[in-house]
Order: C-alpha cells, then sequence, then structure tokens
C-alpha cells in the first residue's frame, strides 16, 4: 500500500489518499493537488472559518507499507512542482 500524507503547519498529519501496488510490475500512481489544503479551528459556539495552509502546498510523504516488511518513506516530503506534472519515487521494502 503506498500512502500520501501531508503535514499541516500545526504538525498534524493527514492522510491525503492512498493506492495499492500492482504485486506483478510494482507500480502505483497517484494524483494529488498542488494547491494550498484548508483548514479550520474548531472552537466551541464560533463559526469555522477556514484558510490556507500555504507552507504545505503541494509538499507530501508518500509511505509504503506492507504486512511483514519494514515499512519506508520519502521523508524529507518529496515537492510538486506543475500541473500534470510526474513525479517518480521508488520505494523499496526490506523484509
Amino acid at each position: 500500500m503506498i500512502d500520501a500524507q501531508q503535514v499541516l503547519g500545526s504538525g498534524q498529519v493527514l492522510d491525503v489518499t492512498w493506492t495499492p501496488v500492482d504485486p506483478l510490475s510494482t507500480a502505483y500512481s497517484l494524483s494529488l493537488p498542488l494547491a494550498a489544503p484548508t483548514k479550520a479551528a474548531c472552537v466551541a459556539g464560533a463559526p469555522l472559518v477556514f484558510g490556507a495552509d500555504a507552507s504545505v502546498a503541494g509538499k507530501y510523504n508518500i509511505v509504503a507499507r506492507a504486512p511483514g516488511y519494514t515499512g519506508q518513506s520519502t521523508a524529507p516530503a518529496v515537492v510538486l512542482g506543475e500541473v500534470s506534472g510526474t513525479t517518480s519515487k521508488d520505494l523499496v521494502l526490506v523484509p
């Protein structure tokens, strides 16, 4: 399983998307947004006010996991730079 995580400016880690890996070719593909995520503080009795977390726009940790294997990550984050661009990362899991 390949998981794309985004760490917000507050330190909170979000799972953005995930996908299985093709067991024969070991290929995977993720489509990730370049735009900054929006977030809002939750305060009892107050309305939610959303704002962009611009410092983490297009930055993702790609994490590979499989039962019986040691997980691997691209940390520090992969930084995406262009619309419809392709970034390649090979992650090798060790039993």
